[in-house]
C-alpha cells in the first residue's frame, strides 16, 4: 500500500529511473514514471558492465567498497522480485594491448590490489602475445531485461506512461508540481542526456559524449569471460553474441553510428579473436557524463521539490544503485545527499 501523501514523477527509465522506482516502490511511495522507448538511449545500447578498477593504471573506482556491493545487493533483490536472470558475475581477462598496460598491471598487482591477479590458461581463440591479467568481482546488469522487466511490472500497477515529456505541460510555480491534468509533490529527472539542454539544469557541468558499439557473433569463444584489449567483449543477448566496445566522442554532429568506429572496431577484433564473427548492429548513443566524473543527484536550490539523478557516465550500473536509494531517503528522512554528488555543490550558478 502506497503513502499518498507522497507523489513522485519520474521523467526517464533508463537504469536511474528504473533504480530510483524500484526504492520508491520498496519505500511505499506513490510514483509515476514517463519514457518513450528509444533504441539508442544510453541504458539500452550499454553492455551494463560493472568493473572494479578504470584506467590505464588500474585505479580502483570511486567508493568501490561501498557502492558495489550495495549494487550487487540491490540487482539480486530485483531478480528475486521479477523473477528474472538480470546480474551476472564475470571475471575480466585483460589481454595487455602494449607492454605499457602490462607494466601497469604488474605493478598494481604488486601493490597488493585485491581485484587483480595473474591468469596463465591458454583461452581457445584468444590472441594475447603480451600475456593476459585477469579482473576478478567484475559483474554485467542485463539492462534491458531490467528496463523491460519492471516497466511491464509499473503498467501492470497503471504508473507507467509511454510517452514524451512536455516541458510546456509541467508547472512547478505553486506548491504542488503539476504535470497535465494530475499534480505531484516531486519531479525527479533520470532523463540522460536531454537534462543538459533544460532551463533547469544546463547549467550544470555536463560533459555530454557520444560511445559507440558493435553487436557481433562469434563462433566458438568461451562465454564465461569478459575479454579486454583496449575494447572490452563482453557476452551479451544471446548464445554466441557479444558486445564489443566502446570509444568516448567528444565532438559530434549526432548520435548516429559512424563507419570509422566500425572499421576501427573490426581491425581491433581481428587482431583480437581468431574465431570468425560476423557484425549483427552498429550501436551508438550519448552518455551523461560529467566534467568531474561525479554525479548528478538532489534538488534544485531555487526549487526544492524538482530533483535530478544522472550524470553516471559509464558507470551507471556501479553508482545509480546506491544514489538512487540515498535520494528515496532524503525523500522520505529528509536525510543528506552525498556533498561530492549533491548538486547543491553548484548552487551559486545553479540560482542565477
Amino acid at each position: 500500500m502506497y503513502h499518498q501523501n507522497t507523489r513522485v514523477l519520474i521523467i526517464g527509465q533508463g537504469v536511474c529511473g528504473t533504480l530510483l522506482s524500484w526504492f520508491l516502490y520498496k519505500n511505499n511511495i506513490y510514483h509515476t514514471v514517463i519514457d518513450s522507448f528509444k533504441e539508442n538511449a544510453p541504458s539500452r545500447i550499454a553492455a551494463g558492465l560493472i568493473n572494479p578498477v578504470t584506467g590505464r593504471r588500474y585505479v580502483t573506482v570511486w567508493k568501490d567498497d561501498l557502492l558495489l556491493p550495495f549494487a550487487e545487493k540491490t540487482y539480486r533483490e530485483i531478480e528475486t522480485f521479477l523473477q528474472k536472470k538480470i546480474y551476472a558475475p564475470y571475471q575480466i581477462l585483460d589481454c595487455f594491448p602494449n607492454p605499457f598496460m602490462k607494466e601497469g598491471f604488474e605493478k598494481r598487482l604488486h601493490e597488493d590490489n585485491q581485484y587483480l591477479q595473474n591468469f596463465s590458461d591458454k583461452i581457445k581463440n584468444i590472441d594475447a602475445p603480451l600475456g593476459i591479467g585477469a579482473i576478478n568481482q567484475c559483474a554485467t546488469v542485463n539492462l534491458n531485461v531490467l528496463i523491460d522487466s519492471w516497466q511491464a511490472f509499473l503498467i501492470s500497477q497503471n504508473q507507467f506512461k509511454n510517452d514524451f515529456f512536455d516541458i510546456n505541460a509541467l508547472n512547478y510555480k505553486d506548491e504542488k508540481i503539476k504535470y497535465q491534468d494530475e499534480a505531484f509533490d516531486y519531479i525527479i529527472f533520470c532523463n540522460g542526456a536531454a537534462a543538459a539542454d533544460m532551463d533547469l539544469f544546463e547549467k550544470l557541468p555536463f560533459a555530454i559524449n557520444k560511445g559507440e558499439a558493435l553487436h557481433i557473433k562469434i563462433d566458438e569463444m568461451d562465454a564465461s569471460y569478459i575479454y579486454k584489449k583496449s575494447f572490452c567483449l563482453i557476452p551479451f543477448g544471446h548464445e554466441n553474441e557479444y558486445w564489443f566496445g566502446s570509444n568516448f566522442i567528444w565532438n559530434f554532429n549526432d548520435e548516429e553510428p559512424t563507419e570509422t568506429f566500425t572499421q576501427q572496431a573490426t581491425l581491433q577484433l581481428q587482431q583480437f579473436i581468431t574465431a570468425h564473427f560476423t557484425i549483427k548492429k552498429q550501436l551508438s548513443g550519448l552518455r551523461p557524463a560529467t566534467v568531474e566524473r561525479r554525479p548528478f543527484v538532489g534538488f534544485h536550490p531555487k526549487h526544492s521539490n524538482i530533483g535530478i539523478l544522472n550524470g553516471m557516465g559509464s558507470k551507471g550500473c556501479s553508482l545509480a544503485p546506491y544514489y538512487a536509494n540515498q535520494l528515496v531517503h532524503s525523500i522520505i528522512h529528509q536525510q543528506p545527499i552525498d556533498k561530492e554528488v549533491d548538486i547543491n555543490r553548484f548552487k551559486n550558478i545553479l540560482s542565477t
